[in-house]
């Protein structure tokens, strides 16, 4: 497909930015891009909200960023804001003027959902190692650390420490530079021992840094070194940073031509990517120059593709292994529910009607249904919820991600109710699709109540022509399998209180 274009407004804790961009047969050329210097986190994070004069000068911006989008015949566009606006008390202010004054509907989203679009726009521009990739983003309010084994997401965390916000509590102003540089190390103690912690004494083969100090890092890398390029050195970034704390704030602008708004929050951006290549044990950092904003403008391409490598059933299945692993789940039971369910889902697909992305949920929960025992076998079902909306699972939307918890969560015991934790969130056409859903993992779940394998296939008939309608699931297995047809039967009540057909069950034995 060519010609649809898409933009993306990215309200960040230093600056605004908007990117037009034009899908060409499935790849982002950008066709404008724009910034406003509208820095949020300097008041939000001293006084915990935004001012009447910024709030009106971030509505101004983004008027023009409409119009600009109006006028490039965008078909689809979606504008965030990130760590100020999360932290910024008044933000729902914002957020309806943007609306009312501008016509821009502005959502704020968390540090793992912005974590998640920063995977996405490297993973569209960057060939992941077979090993471990570090990616680093730097903003002005947090820093996103994500963590790639070949490909696939399997740690990311948000961390309260980006530029703006580290200025504004260390008060850059009225400590010397060494000083500055001592707290700032002292404060990414906890990204460092969060590195150290996940990866042990794996090999990072390669980190991968976000965010615009990075990139301005290579312009500095040109001008002190006369070096071109993508990539900059560890020592490189070392001596850079003591060229800088060399200038005040005013030679940097005059003698590197850095723009005022950049020339400051650069020093910190620099002591903490450098802490963060000491713990990855990195000597390279790369820095492809894309960030949340391309995620964004990615992600809104992703539905005319007709296959996203980076968003395919292998990764997602591979994350939540690595979930279920880490909550020590038994994964032959695992990972036997999640065929079980999909073969049921293959063979219903007459009565609830789900494509790709229904099928996608299902196995995801199937996988992840056990998890709870981790907490308690007791109510564990509702432990498995809370993990999963716990859990870092960048490869999902939230939404997608609240939807798996609510599956899991009704694998057994109680039928969804609009009170349940979760449930109640979701739209009315969602919680049904979850009870759909829950009432496939409850049969496979019950296929291998004792956890053996016992059932190796199966088969469902559908006779809706019959009075009354009737389903008969025929179960192929090892051994006698009257405990396996008795635990189904149990679990069948969700699926036949969901589609009113009742499911009465056969088996054949081999030997």
């Amino acid at each position: 497909m060519k010609g649809r274009r898409v933009a993306s407004i990215d309200i960040g804790s230093n600056a605004m930015r908007l990117l037009i961009a034009e899908d060409r047969n499935g790849k982002l050329e950008a066709v404008e891009s724009d910034r406003a210097s509208v820095r949020l986190g300097g008041e939000v994070f001293a006084q915990g909200e935004i001012s009447d004069q910024t709030i009106a000068r971030a509505v101004e911006a983004l008027k023009e960023f409409k119009e600009k989008i109006d006028k490039a015949a965008v078909t689809h566009y979606r504008a965030i804001g990130t760590s100020a606006m999360r932290d910024a008390k008044n933000s729902q202010v914002l957020i309806a003027q943007a609306k009312k004054e501008a016509g821009v509907d502005l959502e704020i989203i968390d540090g793992e959902e912005e974590a998640r679009l920063v995977y996405l726009a490297v993973s569209e521009t960057v060939v992941f190692s077979k090993g471990i990739d570090l990616l680093v983003d730097i903003g002005g309010g947090s820093v996103e650390i994500t963590i790639v084994r070949a490909g696939s997401i399997v740690f990311s965390e948000s961390f309260k420490m980006g530029t703006v916000r580290l200025m504004r509590l260390f008060d850059s102003d009225k400590v010397s530079a060494k000083q500055f540089k001592h707290l700032v190390s002292e404060y990414t103690q906890g990204i460092k021992a969060k590195i150290r912690e996940q990866i042990g004494s794996q090999v990072v083969e390669r980190c991968i840094g976000t965010g615009g100090n990075l990139e301005t890092f290579l312009k500095l890398k040109q001008h002190f070194f006369g070096k071109k390029g993508s990539q900059i050195e560890r020592a490189e970034l070392a001596e850079i940073l003591e060229e800088l704390q060399e200038l005040s704030l005013e030679e940097r602008i005059d003698k590197l031509g850095l723009r005022a708004d950049r020339a400051d929050v650069v020093v910190p951006a620099a002591i903490v990517m450098l802490h963060v290549l000491a713990a990855a044990a990195a000597t390279t950092l790369l820095v492809p120059g894309v960030g949340v904003k391309e995620g964004v403008a990615y992600e809104l391409l992703r539905d005319v593709r007709e296959n996203d490598p980076h968003f395919c059933r292998a990764n997602l299945r591979d994350a939540a292994l690595v979930i279920g692993r880490k909550y020590h789940f038994i994964e032959p039971h695992a990972v036997w529910v999640a065929k079980l369910s999909l073969d049921i889902f293959d063979q219903t697909t007459s009565l609830h009607g789900l494509d790709e992305e229904g099928r996608k949920l299902l196995e995801l929960a199937a996988l992840l249904h056990d998890i709870g025992h981790y907490v308690s076998a007791q109510g564990h079902h509702k432990h498995s919820f809370y993990l999963i909306e716990a859990c870092s699972f960048p490869s999902l939307t939230k939404h997608e991600k609240l939807m798996v918890g609510c599956i899991a969560r009704y694998h057994r015991k109680k039928f969804p109710e609009v009170g349940h934790p979760g449930y109640s969130e979701l739209k009315t056409e969602d919680r049904l699709v979850v009870s759909q859903l829950a009432s496939i993992l409850r049969l496979a779940d019950g296929l291998d109540r004792d956890h053996s394998q016992h059932v190796k296939s199966l088969s469902l008939e559908l006779k809706p022509e019959s009075t009354p309608k009737v389903a008969t699931l025929f179960l192929e297995g090892q051994g006698d399998l009257s405990l396996d047809r008795w635990s189904v039967k149990l679990k069948s009540d969700l699926f036949e209180h969901v589609y009113g057909i009742p499911i009465e069950i056969g088996a054949r034995s081999y030997s």
